[in-house]
């Protein structure tokens, strides 16, 4: 929409706003109409074509069923407080129906308004049946509300009853033992419970009574207006006890009884009153032409003051001076009663009383200190008892932890014991299969071999024969040559293949070999294994000396049935237990060394700072950082070479570690030596 429609369109909403104010809508759909037909007539003339607006179905389809709903809703509550039928049928089949007619109910729609609070006997919320009629059903909601009352009253007389109790046990066991605990001040007024007034109920069971009886009137619950009228009532009877003279002591002592006052009241015109001697059900009405009798009117009365002395009888064997108190109260009370304005002939009176009142409240700290003071050496010995069991049980749960730990352990190293046996023999499985597979290969390639030469054979003697055939049998010679050749040729291909198999096996010993001694994580004798390669490689009429006199040398020392130190426990063996050792005996002389020279080596040595790397120099400490540094650089046979050099007590301990490395490094030389021998003959071979 351009800006120049709009200004009509505003300018006629302000007009219509300040002219008629009822109006609004329809104005605007007026002048909203004629500003579509001008838009749309603007568009035909201009020839362009506008696309067509989008029907919002789910929209259209929320508002109306929305609609829809709160009409229904609103209907039946209103059928539901007019009709019976309806109310029950609203209450039962439709959603949330009963907690929608209760609400209605307490806010007072009946006849579908609200209507004021009134006495259902003058007006009636609804027309009832006549007696004669029969008796109607009473709802079930009404039913319901007046037990649920019921229920409140008795737990509510229940609940007064249970608290009396426990104050009168309270104060029968202070009486007993000398403990006032129930008495919370000094004050006279406070060590007595409220005196109840004959044939009442207690505080809060009085409002629920008037509640269920409002309730079987039908009248509606009113919590303010019955405060109200709470609060009116108090300021009314203060009032009249103040304006009324006193009253004589029997009249104090002996309550008037209350004596209802019939009105002769005239009934309404065309009614007579209904005096029928039973009453009528609840809800119903009386006959037509008849009406109730207005209810009685009862004067009220005042009651007189009730003693002290009676209601703390049970208590004065016990304790005297509740008694004393108690009279004391009782004779002030009856005296105020009897002469309001004699105030100051009282005092004796009240000394009396603050006297008694100073005892109590004495009696009542020295009870109260005593019984502390038990309370603190009881919580004392206490927590000391509490403090001992808990270090115990901190203790057994130590010892339990430190238990299960050394279990976990023991439990951790078999399992790392089994899966390393495990492995090893999924390793041996492996390399047996890996070998009986390379056998089976080789077989299958030797025969395929023999059938080609066969193959290739049989076509030689056919060529030949048919070339003898047609040269006349000139060429038996180069039949026979070519024989030869092709047995050589297959004695050549034998050999080849024998030698292949005699390497392939040099090789799968040798790598037994080297995984028992060089390669193993740990030390395993490897005779068997040597006298594998042993076998191999002497199978052969070509074998080599100097691979036999190594293989020969090994066998007759004890290293096979030792084994080899693996690389890395070579290292920890250098580096946690040589090295330090050495290095503690650096400063000793090779010749001459007392023990004092030792202790003081060793002194010096742990105040000397650690060499690390390639170090320049023939001192001890260098050539130990040498060989360390080889040695964390796997080069054994360096840091071998570098210790040797090594004199004296040095030498002395590097005599078990060298001798290891020097077993190990002449097993892994015989084995570089068999290595680089496979390798030539294989080399040769091919």
């Amino acid at each position: 929409m351009s800006s120049a429609m709009r200004r009509p369109l505003a300018a006629n909403i302000s007009r219509s706003l300040s002219t008629n104010p009822g109006r609004i809508r329809v104005t605007h759909i007026r002048n909203f109409t004629a500003t579509r037909k001008a838009l749309n007539t603007a568009g035909d003339a201009s020839g362009t074509i506008k696309p067509k607006k989008k029907r919002r179905i789910f929209r259209s389809m929320l508002i109306y069923s929305t609609l829809v709903t709160l009409t229904a809703y609103g209907a039946g509550t209103v059928a539901a407080v007019n009709n019976e039928r309806a109310h029950d049928f609203f209450s039962e089949s439709v959603p949330f129906g009963e907690q929608i007619l209760d609400f209605a109910e307490s806010k007072g729609f009946v006849g579908g308004l609200p209507r004021p609070l009134v006495d259902p006997a003058v007006t009636p919320r609804r027309q009832r049946p006549t007696p004669s009629s029969g008796p109607a059903p009473e709802p079930p909601k009404k039913h319901e509300k007046i037990e649920a009352l019921k229920s409140r009253v008795e737990e509510k007389v229940k609940e007064k009853k249970g608290r009396l109790r426990e104050v009168a046990g309270q104060l029968r066991t202070t009486a007993e033992k000398g403990e006032p605990h129930g008495l919370q001040s000094t004050h006279i007024s406070g060590t007595l419970p409220a005196p109840l007034p004959p044939k009442s109920y207690s505080e809060g069971v009085e409002d629920l009574v008037k509640e269920v009886k409002g309730v079987l009137k039908g009248d509606p619950v009113d919590r303010q207006e019955q405060e109200a009228a709470k609060v009116k009532a108090a300021s009314e009877s203060e009032k009249t006890a103040e304006s009324a003279p006193p009253k004589s002591e029997a009249a104090a002592e002996t309550p008037s009884t209350p004596t209802p006052v019939q009105e002769d009241v005239e009934p309404p015109k065309g009614k007579q009153w209904y005096d029928n001697k039973s009453p009528l059900p609840l809800g119903f009405e009386p006959p037509p032409g008849y009406a109730l009798h207005p209810p009685k009117v009862v004067p009220k009365t005042k009651a007189g003051l009730l003693l002290v002395a009676p209601a703390v009888a049970e208590f004065t064997a016990s304790e005297p001076l509740l008694s004393e108190l108690a009279s004391t109260v009782d004779s002030l009370a009856k005296y105020l009663e009897d002469n309001p304005k004699a105030e100051r002939s009282v005092n004796k009176v009240l000394d009396v009383a603050k006297k008694d009142l100073a005892d109590l409240g004495n009696k009542i700290e020295s009870v109260k200190k005593e019984s502390k003071e038990q309370l603190e050496t009881s919580l004392h010995r206490q927590a000391e008892e509490y403090s001992v069991k808990l270090l115990e049980a901190e203790l057994n749960a130590r010892d339990k932890l430190d238990a299960q730990d050394e279990e976990w352990r023991h439990y951790f190293e078999q399992e790392r014991l089994a899966l390393l046996q495990r492995y090893q023999e999924k390793l041996d499985n492996e390399l047996t299969t890996q070998k009986e597979l390379i056998n089976e290969r080789l077989k299958e390639e030797v025969i395929a071999q023999g059938i080609e030469l066969q193959r290739r054979w049989i076509r030689d003697v056919q060529l030949h024969v048919e070339e003898e055939r047609g040269g006349r049998l000139a060429k038996l010679e180069e039949v026979a040559t070519g024989l030869k050749k092709l047995e050589r040729l297959t004695l050549d291909n034998a050999m080849y293949l024998d030698e292949n198999l005699r390497l392939h096996a040099v090789w799968s010993a040798l790598r037994a070999l080297t995984n028992v001694t060089v390669e193993s994580p740990v030390r395993k004798p490897f005779r068997d294994e040597l006298h594998v390669l042993k076998s191999v490689a002497s199978a052969a009429g070509n074998a080599d000396d100097a691979v036999l006199v190594a293989i020969e040398s090994l066998e007759k020392s004890e290293t096979p049935d030792v084994g080899l130190e693996p690389l890395a426990d070579l290292t920890s063996w250098f580096v946690t237990s040589v090295g330090p050792r050495v290095s503690a005996v650096t400063l000793v002389p090779d010749h001459g060394g007392g023990v004092l020279m030792h202790l003081a080596s060793s002194i010096l040595s742990a105040l000397r700072f650690k060499r690390s790397g390639l170090v320049e120099g023939n001192d001890p400490l260098s050539i130990m950082a040498r060989a360390e540094y080889y040695l964390n650089e796997k080069d054994l046979d360096s840091a071998t070479r570098e210790l040797n050099q090594l004199q004296g007590p040095a030498k002395e301990l590097l005599r078990d570690w060298l001798a290891a490395a020097r077993r190990r490094l002449e097993v892994q030389q015989a084995l570089e030596l068999v290595q680089s021998q496979a390798t030539l003959s294989s080399l040769l071979v091919l």
